[in-house]
This record gives structure tokens, sequence and C-alpha cells, in this order.
């Protein structure tokens, strides 16, 4: 039974008179210990209000300074990614911290890719996490071989790599 504590009980019948024996019953309960229910509840409310916090590696464009991209290490440490698109200028990075409530919907651009990348990781089911309005905050992106760039920004990164040796897929 685990936890659980056995103890007897013995109630009298309330119809006898005092000093005969007899009547009555003895049956027992099982009790869960206070220390036991407080860990569960605790539980319960670290999975009911979680908070999460994670550092991640954001890829910037360059010109609007808008979020293309964020990787959150599952490792939490300051790792850097280096792409072509960064060595020519076109988009620039840097580390985030983001702390998230999963019972909350997501705020930012950072916010929902952590958000992703907790699922993808299955840190948390998809029941589990506020995905409200998410694709909303996800910026259209082009991936290429050479990096994630705006779309309209295509173009220009063709030419700013015409002298490297990297043939650019989109």
């Amino acid at each position: 039974m685990g936890y659980l504590r056995r103890l007897k009980v013995y109630l009298p019948d309330a119809k006898r008179e005092k000093g005969k024996k007899g009547g009555g019953c003895t049956f027992s309960i099982y009790i869960l210990p206070i220390a036991c229910i407080l860990r569960h509840q605790i539980k319960l409310n670290q999975e009911v209000f979680m908070s999460i916090k994670r550092i991640g590696h954001r890829y910037i464009d360059a010109n609007s300074d808008s979020t293309l991209d964020c990787w959150f290490p599952r490792s939490n440490k300051q790792i850097a990614r280096s792409c072509l698109a960064q060595k020519v200028g076109l988009i620039k990075s840097d580390f985030v911290e983001i702390e998230i409530e999963v019972d909350e919907a997501p705020k930012s651009t950072e916010d929902a890719y952590l958000r992703l990348h907790l699922l993808s990781e299955c840190a948390v089911k998809p029941n589990q996490i506020n995905l409200e309005g998410i694709f909303g905050l996800l910026p259209n992106v082009a991936w290429t071989s050479a990096g994630p760039i705006l779309p309209a920004e295509i173009e220009n990164l063709r030419e700013k790599m015409a002298d490297q040796d990297h043939h650019l897929r989109v």
C-alpha cells in the first residue's frame, strides 16, 4: 500500500451500559500521512502553474530588428550558431533568456519558438501548454541553406553570396 498507514479503530455500541462488555465494532481505516499529501499537492501545483526559463540563440534581421528564429538547446547553455547569411551581414544574432508561464498565451516570437521547442522535446504535452495565437506571432521566414532570412531579402542574399563557394537553396 506504499504510503498508506493502517489504523485500527474501535467504536463502542452507543446503547451499551457502562461497565458491560460487548457491542460495538472494530474496523481498520487507512490514512495518508500529511507529508505525502503535501508532496503530491506541491507536485500538482507545479504542473498547473509551471514556469519555464530557457536561454536561446536568436537570429534577427539586420535591417528591421525583427526576430527570425530562436533556438533553445536542451542543455540550457549559451551555444552560438553561425550561418552564411550572418557572415554576409543580412542577419545578426544574440542570446535571449525567456521565461514563460505555460498556462498563459505566448506573448512574443521568442516565446512562441520556446513553446514549439518544448513540444518537440516532449518536455510538455500539447494539452499542458497554451498555444493560443501562436501562429500570429511567427514571422514569414525564407529558410535557406545560408540561414533564415526575410523573403524580401532572397535576391539580396544571392548577390552578397556570389563570391562564396555555396549553392543557395531556398
